[in-house]
């Protein structure tokens, strides 16, 4: 049987990112090169196997792939809870999943549009020969500048 996504599956996994997720953007620079470039991701974090397990259920319909929903255990002392996470950094599946949620987004809707403008924005940008990724410009640079504003 397949599933689709409805109205209930996005708010609630809205909420889940709302309370127990991150929706950030945030720059690395390339140790070999000194390249920089900028990174976003979508994260949930997590001690309760089922809220994790139906986490990735809806997030992997929404993108419709399995690959860019990853879930990891962390690496939990003995004497704590288990604990999970789910990320997903793949720029299309960012944008797929905002694009879904920010209609139920209250409390980090304002970094997920931030976030979703510059990934849709580089989801159409062509890469240079070689599969290297054109330059960031400075509507780049504002949105993780505008990003970081509004998380702290």
């Amino acid at each position: 049987m397949s599933m689709i996504v409805n109205p209930t599956h996005l708010s609630w996994s809205a909420g889940i990112f709302d309370g127990e997720g991150t929706i950030r953007m945030y720059k690395i620079t390339d140790r070999l090169n000194g390249h920089e470039r900028i990174l976003a991701d979508l994260r949930i974090t997590n001690t309760n196997s089922e809220i994790i397990s139906e986490s990735v259920r809806i997030l992997r319909l929404i993108v419709k792939d399995e690959k860019p929903v990853r879930i990891y255990p962390s690496m939990t002392p003995k004497n704590k809870k288990d604990c999970f996470h789910i990320q997903i950094s793949k720029r299309r599946a960012v944008s797929d999943i905002l694009t879904a949620v920010i209609p139920y987004l209250i409390g980090k809707r304002a970094q997920a549009e931030v976030i979703l403008e510059y990934v849709n924005r580089r989801l159409f940008i062509q890469p240079r020969k070689g599969g290297i990724m054109q330059p960031l410009i400075s509507d780049d640079w504002n949105s993780l500048a505008r990003c970081r504003s509004l998380m702290n």
